[in-house]
């Protein structure tokens, strides 16, 4: 669909909106309540007082029904326990006590008052309905109690994503989360209504250097949205995950606690056997409560991570067990002022210190191979949230943070500091052995981040009739400083064919490429993102809710893109009015963001940035086994540099740029759903969802000098120097070609632009029991597709040989996406049994991802060569992603007993075993097929990694 067409349609919602009288609904880090009060015959009541108090913190607030008995509440924070009351002269009071609500939801009460008088009062104990009977929004929340009870390896809260169904783990850490079948780095992070997204690589503020970003103590409540989000929610196509964090109430209330895992809970490697030196320590403790009661309240958290790990090294040409220690350091304050019943003050402060040794290293990338990572991460977000009137409310809210971090091998610096200006004159050139092994200093460090990040977020909304309409701005700014030394050491590269260990005079032992860079690294940046936005939730008759949006965002990484209007609407039908089902549908534009590492390629790789050269065996320039050059070889106007990231984005540290010929758009994303939920009984709820997802104008990466394509297979291989003959703009390049570009003397002109598609078709079915009867559950079972030509923008994510023009076929590399998982299955849950024993348990089912059989090598000579990317080299009979991985399973289960001393006092102590079965889920295989897939080498699809083997821990909490 044209953009022109989006713009449009969002005028004409703004014009709408505008016709309506303004109302709001709560942000994604409170809740807003409604209802309607009827007598006993069922007509509606005006002029009911209606209270919603809470005892624990204080909080107290009044409303009167309108002319249609309806009431609301909005931006509530979702703290402690609530009691709702309805009275009006003549009937009986009625008075609803233990509510518990949670963020981003509009639980929807109704009343129905009977005849009587003040002294007839109801109080009864209730609950919040399971049915969301006014939201077309598709989301999964674990609260409080799921967050501190179900088995979280590592103590990181993003292992509990997984729970949702929609969120799928392709690795480690936050960037390795595929949301509705998206590639990784695509989610956006959110913490108490402030992004916690990092800029440069779309990863969790915190983070870096192995932190987890907030202890698993500060989070109260997890929310994953998929589908139907709100316009004041952006920067995403694919999905926002949502943290609240805790607050103390008017209950002095802590805890301290230890983690304890042991060598010998760590089952041996499932690859070698070889017994681990694996033990963890993790150490910490919370305090919350009042300062002064009913007005100021504090929590506050620290915690220290001690890891003594160990990685295996499969390879024949270093094998081994090696330590990979790591350590964290965090803390947390909040506090959280009502300076009076219209206005609330919070502000929270959390850092986090995290260092990692022996990374990079496992399966073929031998101990040489190892980087540390250093980071620091310190966050400071206010909000005031005031309103005005009963039905008017403004949520400001600041943060910045601050992050550093610094990737590095010890072989080229002593830490991270000194990574900035590394020395690369004694450490080892990088070896590659296709399929066998790599050895030597590791080409792709260090990487360094300096980064400052600074936002403002506020909303506007107002309560009036059948309407909540909201309206509100986001702005956010970084500045940043930052290096990517890639392959300064030199890289050779081994057939997989060539004989081991290298001999000087046996001409089969010898390497077949050589590559190395020159120059420097380091830049400063800075960019900013603005979104505009405004909404309405409109009760079309009693029981049918219209959610109506729009959204304007403006990204500077995006010059000149100044019309990305973001239509969405839903829908959400209580039928029959009873509040036990719910049918629901949304449709909408989401616009997407960009990592800000694309835009530092086409400076520090840019025409007078790093340069590259590309020798291959027989090349006078090749230098002699081990040794490296000392500079880039004399008469480069006529030697080709080898690559070059040409410059799309302007500005002084970009010269060369075509952006004035060119201009790159944001991504954006068509995102739909249509589902029914139905409370099963008082405890239970069932839905099913169709989800459709697709993505438009996604960033790849091109090469506008390729070569024709080649087709590999038997016996069918092309030199460099002959693709080199076949490049449309000569080797080095003589012409800029029909883009313009303003320079000559390389190879492959690496151009980042849009291009690329994906698609994600899903039937997701869930089943929900909140806690009663001693047990609580969660069940979600997704069927999904997902398929495209583009992984992420990276060149070994999106490249297409031999497509040389933007607007050509890039049906070559259209297949399953690399985070095609069909079928996806998790089921957890919480039981406490008597005797003050509870269990919880997270049992996860995926099929395999997809992987290609690749060659392993440059064989069709154009320059690129990945062996482990599935956009690499392979053979013409064979499709990307034509193999899978085995299905993964893993069930994690914890067991406590809670010891109550006296009083609020009690002792909890806990097991918990991770991958409880021990069962061997293959994370890497070895995919070199070579040129012909129906001989292939016996190394092909062996395994070359496992994931985690069992492990197990026990902990001691103190609580009071």
């Amino acid at each position: 669909m044209p953009r022109t067409l989006f713009r449009f349609q969002g005028l004409a919602i703004i014009a709408c909106l505008l016709t309506i009288p303004v109302v709001v609904c709560a942000d994604i880090t409170r809740f807003d309540l409604s209802g309607t009060i009827t007598d006993g015959t069922g007509a509606v009541l005006p002029g009911v007082t209606v209270s919603l108090a809470n005892a624990d913190t204080g909080f107290n607030r009044s409303t009167v029904t309108d002319g249609q008995g309806r009431y609301s509440f909005n931006a509530i924070p979702p703290t402690g326990k609530w009691t709702l009351s309805a009275e009006l002269q003549g009937f009986a009071p009625q008075h609803r006590e233990g509510l518990e609500f949670l963020a981003n939801t509009k639980p929807e009460i109704n009343f129905e008052l009977k005849v009587g008088s003040l002294q007839e009062a109801i109080t009864v104990q209730a609950e919040s309905p399971l049915v969301r009977t006014r939201e077309s929004e598709l989301s999964s929340i674990l609260d409080a109690r799921q967050v501190d009870a179900l088995p979280t390896n590592g103590r990181n809260f993003l292992s509990l994503l997984q729970t949702s169904g929609s969120v799928v783990p392709t690795g480690t850490g936050s960037g390795a989360l595929s949301v509705n079948g998206q590639g990784i780095r695509m989610a956006n992070f959110v913490a108490d209504g402030v992004s916690m997204t990092g800029r440069e690589i779309r990863t969790l503020n915190g983070e870096f250097g192995g932190g987890n970003g907030l202890s698993l103590d500060v989070v109260k409540e997890l929310q994953v949205i998929t589908n139907g989000f709100k316009a004041e929610t952006g920067q995403t196509g694919a999905g926002t995950i949502s943290i609240v964090t805790k607050s103390g109430t008017n209950t002095l209330a802590g805890s301290a606690y230890g983690f304890w895992r042991p060598t010998e809970w760590v089952a041996a490697n499932l690859l070698t056997g070889a017994k681990t030196t694996q033990k963890r320590r993790q150490f910490g403790g919370t305090i919350g409560g009042p300062i002064r009661k009913d007005v100021t309240h504090y929590f506050a958290n620290y915690e220290d991570t001690d890891i003594d790990d160990a990685v295996v090294v499969t390879s024949v040409l270093a094998p081994g067990t090696f330590p990979a220690p790591q350590r964290q350091r965090q803390g947390f304050f909040k506090l959280n002022h009502r300076f009076n019943d219209r206005n609330g003050f919070d502000a929270r402060y959390n850092f986090n210190r995290n260092r990692q040794e022996g990374q990079s290293v496992g399966a073929l990338n031998t101990y040489d191979r190892r980087s540390n990572t250093e980071g620091r991460t310190d966050a400071l977000i206010a909000s005031l949230v005031s309103n005005f009137g009963a039905n008017a409310v403004n949520e400001a809210r600041f943060r910045y943070t601050f992050d550093v971090v610094d990737f590095y091998s010890p072989l080229t610096a002593p830490n991270g500091a000194a990574s900035r200006t590394p020395d690369f004159s004694t450490a080892p050139v990088t070896v590659t052995y296709t399929g066998i092994g790599n050895l030597g200093t590791n080409p792709g460090f260090p990487q360094n981040l300096v980064e400052k990040r600074a936002q403002w977020v506020d909303h506007f909304s107002v309560v009036r009739g059948s309407h909540q309409m909201k309206a509100g701005a986001d702005v956010i700014g970084s500045w940043r400083f930052v290096t990517f030394f890639n392959n300064f050491a030199g890289t050779y590269t081994f057939a997989q064919t060539a004989k081991y260990p290298f001999n000087a005079n046996d001409p089969a032992t010898f390497p077949f490429q050589f590559t190395q860079t020159f120059g420097t690294s380091g830049l400063n940046f800075k960019d900013a993102m603005i979104g505009l936005f405004a909404q309405d939730d409109w009760e079309v008759r009693r029981g049918l809710t219209l959610n109506a949006g729009v959204r304007w965002d403006k990204d500077s990484l995006f010059q000149g893109d100044n019309n990305n209007w973001a239509p969405r609407v839903g829908f959400a039908w209580n039928v029959g009015g009873r509040t036990n089902t719910v049918v629901r549908g949304n449709t909408g534009v989401f616009y997407d963001t960009l990592e800000s590492s694309a835009i530092n390629r086409e400076s520090n790789t840019g025409p007078v940035g790093q340069t590259t050269i590309d020798l291959r065996q027989g090349d006078p320039l090749f230098p002699t086994f081990p040794s490296r050059l000392s500079a880039f070889p004399s008469g480069v106007a006529t030697v080709a540099r080898a690559t070059v990231y040409v410059p799309v984005f302007q500005g002084g540290a970009f010269p060369g740029s075509i952006g004035d010929q060119l201009r790159r758009k944001a991504p954006y994303f068509f995102n739909s759903n249509v589902g029914v939920q139905h409370e099963i009984g008082p405890n239970w709820a069932a839905s099913a969802d169709y989800i459709r997802l697709s993505g438009y104008d996604l960033l790849v990466t091109w090469d506008i000098n390729a070569p024709p394509y080649f087709a590999l297979g038997p016996g069918q291989t092309r030199t460099a120097a002959q693709a080199n003959l076949l490049r449309p703009l000569g080797v080095p390049n003589r012409t800029g070609g029909s883009y313009g570009i303003p320079f000559t003397g390389f190879r492959s002109l690496y151009l980042q632009f849009n291009g690329g598609q994906t698609e994600y078709n899903a039937m997701k079915l869930a089943l929900n029991k909140r806690m009663s009867h001693r047990y609580l559950l969660q069940a979600n079972y997704t069927l999904g597709r997902a398929r495209g030509d583009v992984d992420n923008f990276r060149l070994a994510n999106s490249f297409v040989p031999g497509l040389t023009a933007l607007d050509g076929d890039r049906r070559y590399q259209w297949g399953p996406s690399d985070t095609d998982a069909r079928h996806v299955f998790v089921l957890s849950g919480l039981y406490d049994a008597p005797l003050g024993i509870h269990v919880g348990g997270v049992l996860f089912a995926r099929s395999g991802f997809p992987y290609t059989g690749v060659v392993g090598l440059d064989a069709d000579g154009d320059g690129f060569s990945s062996a482990a990317a599935s956009f690499s080299d392979r053979p013409a009979s064979l499709t990307r992603n034509s193999f899978r991985y085995p299905a993964t399973v893993t069930l994690d289960t914890s067991v406590a007993y809670d010891m109550r001393l006296s009083g609020a006092q009690h002792v909890e102590i806990r097991l918990d075993a991770f991958n409880l079965a021990n069962r061997k889920n293959v994370s890497t295989v070895n995919n070199i097929i070579g040129l012909d897939p129906s001989n292939p080498p016996a190394t092909f699809g062996t395994i070359t990694a496992f994931r985690d083997q069992r492990q197990a821990q026990i902990a001691v909490r103190y609580r009071f």
